[in-house]
């Protein structure tokens, strides 16, 4: 071996070795200096998540609270309202929030509490961790503040739908009359029927993509004693009447109306 094959050698040896070293000092060309960072998020994104604790509080049973991230945007529901906002993803395993709005529907308390425990959650949030499927929401400290799990979805056909709101025909969504109990279950034959919180009822339905028609509603003829149960029956037969659009969301059900007007909720029955 001569003397220059042999310094060209070494040359190229120096040349793979510091290429190596500098390979593991910096990240690769494709990684972005700012901004979000440009990395393989599993099911982080587009994935619909349910709450399961916040904090160290287990999520108030049959009030689902719920996340779903999609191309900057946060929405989903915090056991009470419905909100939206934004988040950035700039550095691995870093999540942080924008501001968050929602809508203003009071409920009972304990919602209320969760909802408020939530959304400061969500502000606090500086890092997550995704493992075996749960997602767990961390402040600076790396205390977890809200742990999610994979929201389970339910169909339009055969669950037992539970009304939790219902517009009373004068522009209000409204709770229900309390002790009262107002369903709907949809069969696979174009029948819906259920309970009015007095009468049984039963009913036409077809869809066509997100539009559906509810018609001929036939009921029986009980008379209540309480009055506002019997006007709150009228009312969701009406609402039932006026839905042309519906939609399945997890474990909710909306009927809204042309202008989208919110005609009846439902929950699912567990």
């Amino acid at each position: 071996m001569n003397r220059n094959y042999r310094i060209g050698l070494a040359a190229a040896v120096m040349v793979i070795v510091s290429t190596a070293i500098l390979a593991g000092c910096f990240p690769p060309a494709n990684l972005p200096r700012g901004g979000d960072y440009a990395m393989p998020q599993g099911s982080l994104h587009g994935s619909d998540w349910q709450l399961i604790r916040v904090g160290r509080a287990p999520a108030i049973p049959n009030y689902e609270a719920t996340m779903m991230l999609t191309q900057g945007k946060v929405t989903g529901t915090t056991g009470c309202n419905r909100y939206t906002g934004s988040y950035t993803l700039p550095a691995r395993d870093v999540l942080e929030f924008g501001p968050i709005a929602s809508t203003m529907m009071a409920c009972p308390g304990p919602q209320m509490e969760q909802e408020r425990a939530f959304l400061k959650a969500l502000e606090q949030t500086a890092a997550y961790a995704l493992s075996e499927g749960i997602l767990t929401l961390k402040g600076a400290n790396g205390d977890a503040l809200a742990t999610f799990e994979p929201r389970k979805s339910v169909g339009l056909v055969g669950t037992i739908w539970s009304a939790t709101g219902i517009n009373n025909g004068r522009q209000a969504v409204v709770s229900l009359a309390a002790g009262s109990k107002v369903t709907a279950i949809f069969d696979s034959g174009g029948r819906v029927s259920g309970g009015g919180g007095c009468n049984a009822f039963s009913a036409n339905y077809a869809v066509d993509g997100n539009k559906i028609t509810i018609d001929n509603i036939a009921q029986t003829e009980m008379a209540c004693e309480d009055q506002k149960v019997m006007e709150q029956e009228q009312a969701y037969f009406a609402a039932l009447a006026n839905a042309t659009t519906y939609r399945v969301d997890g474990d909710r059900f909306e009927l809204r109306d042309d202008g989208g007007a919110l005609q009846v909720g439902f929950r699912a029955e567990k």
